[in-house]
């Protein structure tokens, strides 16, 4: 995704864009699913410490704050760790 070409024009162009390239993504790729999506449905941990929890934590290191990032990456490791935890066999 060019993000610095749809930084350039309007709100409302960069969401055109988006849609179109949307459209032509699930007509070429319709079983596509993002690797999270993959990594759920197959039953595997989620990469979120090393996605969301690098973005939050290289942001702190550059004074630059995520506080809705680092929301979603509390929420969603939380969420992680739940799911963890019931796939353990009874009495660990």
């Amino acid at each position: 995704m060019p993000a610095a070409a749809l930084c350039l024009g309007t709100e409302a162009d960069a969401v055109a864009e988006l849609i179109k390239r949307g459209r032509v993504f699930e007509a070429n790729s319709p079983e596509h699913r993002m690797s999270s999506l993959q990594d759920l449905l197959a039953g595997r941990p989620l990469e979120v410490h090393e996605t969301l929890g690098y973005a939050v934590r290289r942001g702190a290191e550059v004074g630059v704050p995520m506080p809705l990032l680092d929301g979603f990456y509390r929420v969603i490791a939380t969420a992680e760790r739940i799911r963890e935890a019931s796939a353990l066999p009874a009495g660990v």
